[in-house]
């Protein structure tokens, strides 16, 4: 697959390409409920982390 003249691997424990609804679904979870959380890094990331990548 191609995007923007880059070509795209699926890697992580997602095993898929990511989206920028992946994004927007971390950020509505901080903007509606996340009031309890403070001081953390949110990683959004398809577990490229947790993977080695």
């Amino acid at each position: 697959m191609n995007l923007l003249g880059k070509t795209a691997l699926v890697t992580g424990a997602a095993k898929r390409i990511d989206t920028p609804q992946d994004v927007v679904g971390a950020v509505l979870f901080l903007l509606e409920g996340g009031d309890f959380i403070t001081g953390q890094v949110l990683v959004v990331d398809g577990g490229r982390l947790i993977a080695g990548e």
